[in-house]
């Protein structure tokens, strides 16, 4: 019985016989006429390359192969597998059906596409790229080749053109799966990250006009003179003016002057001052409740230093610009590393191509992420 460890050593690096002997092993019981062309296939590749000849454990397996599939074929335990592998037409088409079924499927699981079931999608290609490739053994002139492709091709030669088109369908999204160049329906697109920046730009606006307003509003507050104790207002008659119109204008009065024994028809003016600014006053007005000191000598004026506000502090930081690779970075610290590993991996991939350009701008956006992701590890 044919199985994976029956494989030598020298043949389990081959593509082309260690994944068909694994699919014919899966299919052996659900689907057997493709189980055994995956076998003919691998039996095909052996003789048609003269492997059996290289060593004496590779004829061994290839002499087992042979016996297995033989038995398959002759076999009738299963009428219904034993008439369709006696008929090339009705073999064909139901490896192309079961084939081209996965084809479309693998197409349609890149719409549901997430983080999670990226490694089952991966498998489905591979899977799907084998059971493409075992079609290009049926090269028999037997085949009705316009009958099974609806018209599209009328030999093998342009049968097999077209699986080659499907085939290398299947290679480019797969290499684009496996280098990480698709997109995850589980995460934002590039609209939905334009959309997030425009909403987070928005409101960091928003939030600093309040912030501004505040500051203003304690530097006015800070410039007001602070009245001292003798400057204070009495406020015991002050409810009696609260019924006055508070639309009436006063105007300072006349100066009274107390009537004299001079002629009413002289205009009384002040006088000269009895003291000149340079007397001393001291003496004066001893016993009256009222005291008048000398002017006491100008203080120098220290300039007052005001502690900036936590606001202003917070306003004076610029803010580092908003881009798609920090938002994802902020959103999960896990997707930094996959998008860190991800640029490295563009840098090599451009490298094999001589892309030095390109390589240089992979690695200066990987090299970005890395220091953010490095800054924020030292501050948590």
């Amino acid at each position: 019985m044919i199985n994976l460890e029956s494989i030598p050593e020298e043949l389990k690096s081959d593509k082309s016989i260690t994944p068909f002997i694994a699919r014919a092993l899966e299919l052996a019981t659900v689907n057997p006429v493709v189980s055994y062309y995956c076998k003919f296939y691998v039996l095909d590749h052996i003789l048609t390359n003269k492997l059996h000849t290289k060593s004496k454990d590779i004829e061994s397996f290839t002499i087992e192969l042979l016996d297995d599939t033989e038995q398959i074929k002759k076999s009738t335990d299963d009428e219904n597998l034993h008439k369709v592998l006696q008929d090339k037409n009705l073999s064909i088409t139901v490896v192309l059906t079961f084939a081209y079924k996965l084809f479309n499927s693998c197409l349609e699981s890149l719409n549901g596409l997430t983080r999670a079931n990226k490694a089952a999608t991966i498998q489905k290609f591979r899977a799907t790229l084998t059971f493409l490739q075992v079609l290009s053994i049926f090269n028999s002139e037997e085949i009705e080749w316009s009958k099974l492709t609806g018209g599209k091709a009328d030999s093998f030669a342009e049968f097999d053109g077209l699986n080659k088109e499907k085939i290398k369908v299947i290679k480019y999204h797969l290499s684009r799966l496996i280098k990480d160049e698709v997109v995850y329906t589980d995460e934002p697109n590039d609209e939905e990250l334009e959309q997030e920046l425009e909403d987070l730009t928005k409101g960091e606006l928003d939030l600093d006009e309040p912030e501004e307003a505040q500051e203003k509003e304690q530097i006015d507050k800070s410039e007001e003179p602070t009245p001292e104790k003798d400057d204070l207002v009495n406020l015991d008659n002050f409810d009696d003016d609260k019924e006055k119109d508070t639309n009436e204008v006063s105007l300072p009065g006349v100066p009274h002057i107390p009537p004299q024994d001079s002629d009413d028809d002289q205009v009384k003016l002040p006088g000269a001052p009895t003291y000149l600014p340079d007397d001393d006053i001291t003496h004066i007005n001893k016993d009256s409740s009222i005291h008048v000191f000398p002017p006491s000598p100008p203080a120098k004026h220290v300039p007052t230093v005001r502690k900036a506000s936590a606001s202003s502090i917070h306003t004076n930081v610029s803010h580092a610009p908003i881009t798609k690779e920090t938002i994802k970075q902020i959103l999960n610290r896990d997707d930094t590393i996959t998008q860190v590993q991800k640029h490295a991996k563009f840098s090599i991939s451009a490298l094999q191509f001589e892309d030095f350009d390109e390589a240089e701008k992979q690695l200066k956006q990987g090299l970005e992420l890395l220091q953010i992701l490095k800054k924020q590890e030292e501050h948590s």
